[in-house]
């Protein structure tokens, strides 16, 4: 999706749309991110396909571009799905060599012509599974996504995989493939809420 033109809204890929309710100043210090080249590019607030966004490969912090453009299709790839990540030619690569971390507060999922915010009730910042792609001079980046949980099942029927801070470096460096495939389930639903938010997006 760009800016919403690729599906209708209750036929969005998830996750369409995240957040960081935060200055960028103050995650970057929370997440201990510093030294990065074009620091200053990446997006905050509610983040959309094709903006620049804050991704963590191996160990290093960079900005890449949210959505991967391919020769097959019009529109940015933006999702991957983990039952067939490893498998798929786009992705059977980029996810054996180039898993990444793409930080957030939440997601947005729309269900019956309403937007729902997706978070933790800490407001936490969390970190999804992404896979990042050397193009040009700006990386791609796309947000794994699975079955969802029973929090988030509330609004949509998948969710992004997110990473435990105790498995990230597994996540980032590991060459076993029962460890990843066990990283890609759905995150425990607690703490996790689901709220309803403004619907005036709808009119992009």
């Amino acid at each position: 999706m760009l800016l919403c033109r690729i599906f209708s809204i209750d036929n969005l890929v998830m996750c369409g749309r995240f957040a960081i309710r935060r200055d960028k100043k103050t995650l970057l210090q929370q997440l201990g991110a510093g030294g990065i080249k074009d620091a200053d590019n990446f997006a905050c607030g509610e983040v959309f396909p094709s903006q620049e966004v804050l991704i963590k490969g191996a160990d290093v912090w960079q900005v890449a571009r949210w959505g991967l453009s391919v020769s097959w299709q019009k529109n940015l790839l933006i999702n991957a799905r983990a039952e067939s990540v490893a498998e798929k030619k786009t992705f059977r690569q980029a996810f054996h060599y180039h898993r990444c971390l793409v930080p957030a507060d939440g997601y947005y999922e729309w269900k019956n012509h309403q937007r729902h915010f997706i978070h933790y009730a800490n407001n936490q910042v969390f970190q999804m599974a992404g896979l990042y792609f050397t193009v040009a001079d700006t990386p791609a980046v796309v947000i794994i996504t699975t079955i969802p949980n029973d929090v988030a099942a509330q609004a949509h029927h998948r969710m992004p995989v997110i990473i435990d801070e105790s498995h990230q470096q597994t996540w980032l460096s590991s060459n076993n493939s029962e460890e990843l495939n066990f990283l890609m389930q759905p995150v425990a639903a607690e703490g996790m809420l689901v709220e309803s938010v403004d619907k005036s997006v709808l009119d992009l």
